[in-house]
């Protein structure tokens, strides 16, 4: 197994006002991380909202990333 380096960033899960994912703000919060140059991400791995997610929407999210 190889050992994570570098920059590993949790990143929040967007949501618009109605409490859906806000696919569009995902897209540009990972583009903009890894622009910036960050080594790998870590989706839902912030402040808890995956607890509040379905498991299709957490899949989801993962895909997305």
């Amino acid at each position: 197994m190889k050992r994570l380096y570098g920059i590993v960033t949790p990143m929040v899960t967007p949501f618009n006002r109605d409490g859906q994912v806000d696919w569009k703000a995902l897209a540009d919060l990972t583009d903009y991380l890894l622009a910036g140059g960050v080594h790998a991400l870590y989706p839902l791995g912030t402040t808890g909202e995956a607890a509040f997610m379905t498991v299709r929407e957490r899949q989801e999210v993962a895909e997305a990333v």
